[in-house]
């Protein structure tokens, strides 16, 4: 018996050995440290539309409206000539709203201050010759959070690739 129980003792002991070397032991782990996150890329900057003499005015007037819904300034001032002139028609007066570029580069951005959110949907558009006109619905949201809307008919003329003249009809109550 006692030699059963030096085999079974040897046994267990050879046993045990090979269960510990097959056993992997795991150590602690060690924290690794958290990798930086990567840069985020800056937005590239929206570029001017590639409009031209021969551009149709309705993709003149489209380009217009993107460069407005992006907000880029410098696209939207790129779709007007330098004589550029808005109207703003309502009732029986007629005013002037901007005239040339510079003027218009500057109501537009004052415009974009006081209602950051205002976009601009052409709802209908028509063409006559270089005559654009479009029925549109701006939209925006006032200072206390209310959505407002509205509908204007506006028309565009277009030369040479370039919004010359513009005239709102804003809607009277």
């Amino acid at each position: 018996m006692n030699l059963s129980r030096a085999v079974v003792s040897m046994a267990l002991i050879i046993a045990g050995n090979v269960f510990a070397q097959l056993t992997p032991t795991t150590p602690t782990p060690t924290p690794l440290p958290k990798p930086a996150p990567a840069p985020i890329p800056a937005p590239k900057p929206a570029t001017a539309p590639a409009l031209t003499p021969s551009s149709s005015p309705e993709a003149v007037v489209r380009a217009y409206f993107e460069a407005f819904n992006r907000q880029d300034i410098d696209a939207l001032v790129a779709t007007v000539a330098e004589d550029f002139i808005w109207y703003s028609i309502e009732n029986d007066k007629m005013s002037i709203e901007a005239s040339g570029r510079e003027s218009f580069r500057m109501g537009v951005q004052d415009y974009f201050k006081a209602l950051p959110a205002a976009r601009s949907v052409a709802e209908t558009m028509t063409a006559s010759g270089p005559y654009v006109s479009v029925r549109e619905r701006p939209s925006w949201t006032t200072r206390t959070g209310e959505k407002k809307s509205q509908v204007a008919i506006t028309v565009y003329e277009e030369r040479n690739g370039l919004i010359k003249r513009v005239w709102y009809y804003p809607p009277t109550i």
